[in-house]
């Protein structure tokens, strides 16, 4: 173990807060047998919850090749439902599990550094991305034993409120604590080849080979490129899993999900 276990909660967890005691309690449980410093930080989006809310005051949800756009009379709606309703249930569930959660976002002292996304052109509104980050907050917190659960809304450096994607802000945060690993826990097992089998372990060029292949296929494709885009970047392991299986993937135990490596640290198990 060197850094914490980055977290990021999504799928249709996140409709059913309330009824997932066994993910609260599994969090809670790795958190605390976790050397002191190197527990765990959860990063939470709330898609469904956001469009909900939008439709409920009259307003319509946008997206634009998957991502969100956030025009300025949505972004109240949005910092209220990801920073106050998700987050705070998130808490109080953490909390229920006796995990010591402290509730946060991208905004606090200044954690994680947010700029107006461009890269897609204009139009996107309130919409921001991750360029930096201090782990000076998030270290304090896991120092005190603290399991931060953070909503990702970030400001930029006038006070404007952005919209951050939680994938992306799941992987700015493994960057900036110098994470062991990133764990996306969704609504599936991990990523299948095109029979339905479940791919257990892979790096940059094994995936190439399973896309040209056609092994891997669809909507799959996308998840496992950004996974090993995470993971090149980062310099450790991306887990894709189930939440029904939360425990089994943080503690590393073998044909749980799907597990995504740098290339290098492929070569070297290879080697060793």
């Amino acid at each position: 173990m060197s850094g914490p276990i980055v977290v990021k909660v999504g799928g249709s967890v996140l409709d059913e807060i309330a009824h997932m005691p066994g993910l609260w309690q599994a969090l809670a449980e790795v958190h605390e047998l976790r050397p002191c410093g190197q527990g765990l930080i959860v990063v939470h989006g709330g898609g469904r919850a956001i469009d909900a809310q939008l439709r409920a005051l009259g307003m319509k949800p946008i997206k634009r090749d998957g991502v969100r756009v956030t025009p300025p009379e949505q972004i109240d709606t949005v910092v209220g439902v990801l920073a106050g309703v998700i987050n705070t249930r998130m808490v109080a569930e953490l909390r229920q599990a006796h995990a010591p959660a402290v509730g946060v976002t991208l905004a606090d002292a200044g954690t994680v550094t947010v700029v107006r996304e461009h890269r897609l052109g204009t139009g996107m509104g309130l919409v921001g991305r991750v360029v930096g980050g201090e782990a000076s907050l998030f270290q304090e917190l896991l120092d005190a034993a603290r399991l931060p659960v953070v909503a990702s809304i970030g400001t930029q450096g006038d006070g404007q409120l952005l919209n951050v994607n939680a994938d992306e802000a799941a992987v700015g945060i493994a960057e900036c604590v110098g994470a062991e690993m990133l764990v996306m826990l969704t609504d599936v097992p991990g990523v299948f080849d095109a029979d339905g089998a479940l791919i257990g372990c892979v790096d940059a060029e094994s995936v190439e080979e399973l896309i040209a292949s056609g092994v891997v296929a669809g909507g799959m494709i996308a998840k496992l490129r950004s996974a090993v885009e995470a993971a090149e970047h980062l310099g450790c392991p991306v887990l894709i899993g189930s939440v029904m299986q939360a425990k089994s993937l943080l503690s590393g135990v073998i044909g749980s999900g799907t597990r995504v490596e740098p290339v290098r640290v492929r070569a070297m198990r290879a080697q060793g």
